[in-house]
């Protein structure tokens, strides 16, 4: 992959096609009053991840469907979510769910050491609304996942603050976010390989602090029949 010339970054929608991701996240939530911890808490979720392209539109946007099961395959756990996406990765429809995008593609080619901002959305564990925030990208170099010809991006949000409603009209809390990760894209099938993100809130209610830190690693396994 000659990264010189430039490469488009661009989810590709192929009809039919199905690809198998795995997905991990990791929760690590601690409770500290004055700077002393009173409660601490890790939780490990794993899933599988079975994406299917049903159809397209002209403006090139993609319809997809996701599947997503516990890896012992239990059918009433399964969560199935419809989206219609934008070759950038912008959610355009979606049900089943609130809208999330986990990256934003440039419009433009990249090179070596390219970078751009793109706006995602993220669900966060103590907000009922997803929260809107600008990414950087960088793009690092070039690499081989699964048998895919990948670009390396690195991503990082930097640390903001945002007011969060507290349950039962109890007020708000000023929340700390800040996410920072890389993700491995393969341009020539038009998916994402893996990603790799790590994302801290610190909701602040008084004296006391509820940190969370949610680690999501998506990665592709292959595609199916």
């Amino acid at each position: 992959m000659d990264l010189d010339s430039g490469i488009e970054l661009k989810l590709k929608f192929v009809p039919g096609r199905k690809v198998f991701y795995t997905l991990e996240t990791q929760l690590e939530q601690q409770v500290q009053r004055g700077g002393q911890v009173l409660r601490e808490n890790d939780t490990t979720f794993q899933a599988h991840l079975h994406q299917r392209v049903i159809g397209t539109d002209e403006d090139g946007s993609g319809h997809v469907v996701t599947i997503t099961t516990p890896p012992n395959g239990e059918e009433d756990q399964r969560q199935i979510v419809y989206q219609r996406l934008s070759p950038q990765g912008t959610v355009l429809d979606v049900s089943g769910m609130n809208p999330t995008n986990s990256f934003a593609l440039p419009e433009e080619k990249i090179k070596k050491d390219s970078s751009w901002v793109g706006e995602i959305i993220l669900p966060l564990p103590q907000a009922t609304q997803p929260v809107r925030c600008a990414t950087e990208y960088l793009v690092t170099g070039v690499t081989t996942f699964n048998g895919l010809e990948c670009v390396n991006i690195d991503c990082q949000v930097e640390e903001f603050e945002f007011e969060m409603p507290l349950p039962n009209n109890q007020g708000t809390a000023k929340v700390l976010m800040g996410s920072h990760g890389s993700m491995l894209f393969a341009p020539k099938e038009g998916i994402l390989a893996r990603m790799e993100v790590e994302t801290v809130t610190s909701p602040h209610v008084g004296q006391v602090v509820f940190t969370t830190s949610t680690m999501i690693t998506q990665e592709f396994k292959a595609f199916e029949n």
